[in-house]
């Protein structure tokens, strides 16, 4: 498998085949593209391409881990949600979440729901309906 990086957003995108010129998350113009290339190289093949532009999957996993270890990408706090769907994507698995407070994402059983829940809903109701009103 080979990719081309877009240089606009960073972007991997999958070399398939040689009509890829646009990147598949800013749907920019890709400026290593084989069609701008072979232009340039007439005298060579897609293969060739490949093998002298793309990257491979293994140049793309030490990119990709060199690249997260050194701190320079950080996750803006206010964008993420921690669904953890980044860590599903991601195919080099580089990218991995931790839980600061492992306590306050504990699986209940549904069952059991009820006896976590209901302590604090009477407190939270008896709040509301002795509040003062302004």
């Amino acid at each position: 498998m080979y990719y081309l990086k877009c240089k606009h957003c960073n972007h991997l995108n999958e070399v398939k085949s040689e009509y890829l010129v646009v990147c598949g998350l800013c749907n920019r113009k890709l400026e290593d593209n084989y069609k701008d290339w072979n232009v340039k190289h007439p005298e060579k093949s897609f293969e060739d391409f490949q093998r002298e532009v793309c990257l491979t999957e293994e140049q793309v996993k030490k990119e990709t881990s060199r690249c997260l270890s050194c701190g320079a990408s950080v996750v803006d706090p206010n964008k993420c949600i921690g669904c953890g769907v980044c860590t599903m994507k991601c195919m080099f698995d580089a990218i991995h979440l931790h839980r600061e407070i492992p306590g306050a994402s504990i699986m209940r059983a549904s069952e059991d729901k009820l006896k976590y829940i209901l302590p604090n809903m009477v407190k939270q109701s008896i709040k509301v309906k002795f509040k003062k009103k302004k």
